[in-house]
């Protein structure tokens, strides 16, 4: 990852990541992670707040108190009240040992930039670090991070519906909190304290990010494994070809008997040539039986790697919907 990212969520979605932020959670859950190492878990910790669940119900009364302040126009299901950012601590300053207090000038940051009331908790998290290989191809090692939960809290200029002027507003509002104006902003002032403060570089170059850690490495996988697959029907193709090329081989070597037993009017047995129909016919369902036997085998093992790359292809497709769903139903509200 490149720079902070951000993810909009409802209050529903927010407390549903207590599952991935609560510390207890964390240490003792099951997760579909596979890259969270329990035993380096005990090395996370909170900023600014004394954990998951604290930060959770600061933020609903947040959001509550700027509501009766500044009513929404409408309220919908899915409306967006909070955001998660997620904090890339460069791997140079983890290896310095300087990785907290990157964490803590980053939450400072954050406080200036969205103002205290907006920032409910940071969530340190230290047990995911691992080797990835990224979508161009290249191994990259994943960086200790810092997830932020935050109030939508926004400050826009809009049209009035009756005037047509434009008029200040203020309120929780998702789609004015995030901007691209505003995400490069943060991303600016978060290089210009990496430099300031410890001399190395917060940007990368590349371009912003919008998936999370976690589906990244998901990403990553589903890549190795499909061109495991892609290797291994590369392989058996060109093994059934060999087996095409021995039973041709095969058809031309088999040699039957020249000769076959006949008995004549008399009951009395005695060889006689072969015609040359017979002789062919006998070669060809030599080297069929010797064919087939073979080929079928590889033909199941290629047919079952073709059913497995084609649910390589089904599990990136879900990919999205289940990032999304990834706590659904699980301590909603009742964090």
């Amino acid at each position: 990852m490149a720079c902070v990212n951000w993810k909009k969520v409802t209050i529903q979605t927010a407390g549903a990541m207590k599952r991935h932020l609560g510390q207890y959670e964390r240490e003792h859950g099951n997760h579909s992670n596979e890259h969270i190492n329990k035993e380096l878990s005990h090395q996370n910790y909170c900023i600014g707040c004394n954990d998951f669940s604290d930060a959770f119900n600061a933020m609903k009364k947040r959001v509550a108190e700027v509501d009766k302040m500044y009513p929404p126009e409408r309220k919908r299901a899915d409306r967006k009240t909070a955001c998660f950012l997620e904090i890339p601590c460069p791997n140079e300053l983890r290896l310095q040992g300087k990785s907290d207090d990157f964490f803590k000038k980053s939450f400072e940051i954050m406080q200036n930039f969205f103002g205290e009331k907006n920032v409910h908790g940071g969530f340190v998290h230290k047990d995911e670090l691992h080797e990835y290989r990224d979508k161009d191809g290249s191994i990259k090692m994943s960086m200790e991070h810092m997830h932020l939960l935050v109030s939508a809290y926004a400050e826009w200029q809009q049209k009035d519906k009756k005037t047509g002027e434009m008029v200040e507003r203020k309120g929780i509002n998702g789609k004015n909190f995030e901007t691209r104006p505003r995400l490069n902003k943060l991303n600016d002032m978060m290089q210009e304290m990496c430099q300031s403060e410890f001399g190395v570089s917060f940007n990368t170059g590349e371009k912003p990010q919008k998936k999370s850690v976690e589906r990244l490495k998901t990403e990553s996988a589903l890549r190795e494994k499909a061109d495991a697959l892609r290797d291994e029907v590369s392989a058996l193709t060109e093994q059934v070809k060999d087996l095409q090329t021995q039973a041709d081989n095969m058809v031309s070597a088999f040699a039957p008997t020249p000769t076959k037993t006949e008995k004549n009017i008399f009951g009395k047995s005695k060889e006689v040539p072969k015609s040359d129909a017979e002789m062919e016919l006998e070669k060809q369902m030599a080297a069929a039986k010797i064919v087939l036997s073979d080929k079928a085998s590889v033909e199941q093992d290629k047919a079952k790697v073709d059913r497995d790359q084609q649910q390589t292809v089904a599990d990136k497709r879900t990919l999205s919907a289940r990032e999304e769903a990834l706590h659904q139903g699980q301590n909603i509200l009742g964090v």
